[in-house]
Formats: C-alpha cells, sequence, structure tokens
C-alpha cells in the first residue's frame, strides 16, 4: 500500500484496506478537472513517493491523453521498470511506440517504422507473457505482425485470439483480413 489509496499494481483498495484520511495531495488530485492539473498534481506525488509504478502509470495515461507521446512512453517505461509485473504499462506502451512512429500516405493506410514496430511487438509479447488471457493484447499483437509483414505470426496470434473470444466480430475482421493479406501475398508470387 502507498497512501495513495491504490496497490502499486494499479488495483483499488477496499474499504476496508484504504487508510482513515487520504493524503491532500490525493484528494487534490480527485478533484482535479483538467488534465494539465491533474498531471502537475501526478508530478508531485511522484516527487515524494518516486518508487511508486502505479503513479508513473498514471501520469503516461494522462500524458498519452495529450498527444505528449514520447514523455507517456517514459512514464509507462518507467512504470514497468518500477514493477516488472506491470501489464498494463507494458501494453500502453506498445500503442505509444506505435503512434511515435507512423506515418500515414495519401491512399494508404497507417504505417509504422520498423524500430518503433519492433519494440511495441516485444511490448506486445510481454504483456501476453504476463497475463496470457490478454485478448486485447493479442489483437494488437496480431495486427503488429500484419503492418510487419509476418503473416505466419499475425495467424499464430489470431489463433490465440480466436481461442479467447470465437465468435467477436474483431476475432472475425482480423481472421479476413490475415486471409486477404495471405491472397494478395500468394498472388505476388
Amino acid at each position: 500500500m502507498n497512501g495513495w489509496g491504490i496497490w502499486s499494481s494499479g488495483q483499488p483498495l477496499s474499504a476496508q484496506q484504504q487508510p482513515q484520511q487520504k493524503p491532500s495531495a490525493s484528494l487534490d488530485l480527485e478533484r482535479a478537472q483538467k488534465p494539465q492539473e491533474r498531471l502537475r498534481l501526478l508530478r508531485q506525488a511522484i516527487r515524494q513517493s518516486p518508487k511508486e509504478a502505479n503513479l508513473y502509470y498514471q501520469a503516461g495515461q494522462i500524458e498519452e491523453q495529450l498527444g505528449h507521446w514520447e514523455e507517456a512512453l517514459r512514464d509507462y517505461q518507467t512504470a514497468f521498470q518500477r514493477n516488472p509485473e506491470f501489464v498494463d504499462a507494458y501494453y500502453r506502451a506498445g500503442h505509444v511506440s506505435e503512434r511515435l512512429g507512423e506515418t500515414y500516405f495519401l491512399g494508404k493506410s497507417r504505417v509504422v517504422k520498423k524500430p518503433n514496430l519492433r519494440y511495441a511487438i516485444s511490448l506486445y509479447q510481454r504483456a501476453i507473457r504476463l497475463k496470457p488471457d490478454f485478448n486485447d493484447a493479442y489483437y494488437v499483437l496480431s495486427l503488429a505482425h500484419l503492418m510487419d509483414g509476418d503473416l505466419r505470426q499475425a495467424s499464430e496470434t489470431c489463433q490465440q485470439l480466436c481461442q479467447l473470444e470465437p465468435e467477436s466480430g474483431r476475432t472475425r475482421q482480423l481472421v479476413q483480413r490475415i486471409y486477404e493479406q495471405y491472397l494478395t501475398h500468394n498472388k505476388k508470387q
């Protein structure tokens, strides 16, 4: 427990586990309406408790919301460095890494630079190793493999997703997309 009403894993405390009085910074954070104000208060809390992974994660979420990709990635990385089991920090860092490397071309879809894409893939894989039933991580990992041109890995990851959510619309769309890429790839050969 850290005095902020959360476990360092990011899970809320039960009413019996909550401290009798919350620190004033925590109350201020709950009242802060604007993301910039919440971020300022989080940075203060980080200075007071620099080992709290969840504080960095929360700051990363706000930085991501504000479109500050480098800062968000740095905060997520610090969160999983402080807590190597912080699944959501790996997952969000993967998203941000993709955003940092994205480029758009007229008439084409989104393209992500290879180093950013490969780093995102490694982060999604880490999240899955820690939480083997993480549907969303399988989904974005399969898409990242498709973007990387690795149909085999995209298909294998999609198969895992099919086991976890066989009836979902996004799973069916992903299977269709992989199949279309496979057909396109075979026509070129």
